[in-house]
């Protein structure tokens, strides 16, 4: 059985451009929440595109994503991919209860992604 996430803060949207990566932006959970927010759900309904996000935790950010992977170099550490036309969001644990985020698309343009903190319900 899957887990089941409830909703922690408010969503965050930005876009994420091909050659220029998102500016850091800092995703918490509103104050006076109960629950320990360690997940967080990220979405990229663009129907093309692909999108590196990276997570990084602490008071400040330690920097954007710069480029995407390339044949024989691995990632850095805290990024993951989102496919294209998500029906879905992707849950993932977070490094802290408050992190930075930051993204890079393949795509000529730009591709928005929305990220919202959520806690486990199990």
């Amino acid at each position: 059985m899957m887990p089941s996430y409830r909703f922690t803060g408010p969503t965050f949207a930005f876009a994420c451009g091909s050659t220029t990566a998102h500016t850091p932006v800092l995703v918490k959970a509103l104050d006076g929440q109960n629950d320990l927010q360690n997940y967080a759900a990220f979405l990229n309904p663009t129907s093309t595109g692909v999108v590196a996000v990276i997570l990084t935790s602490g008071q400040a950010s330690s920097g954007a994503v710069t480029a995407f992977p390339a044949d024989g170099t691995p990632t850095t550490d805290k990024t993951f991919l989102l496919p294209p036309a998500m029906n879905e969001p992707m849950v993932v644990a977070t490094p802290g209860a408050s992190f930075w985020c930051s993204g890079i698309s393949n795509l000529v343009g730009t591709t928005t992604i929305f990220v919202t903190p959520c806690s486990s319900q199990s």
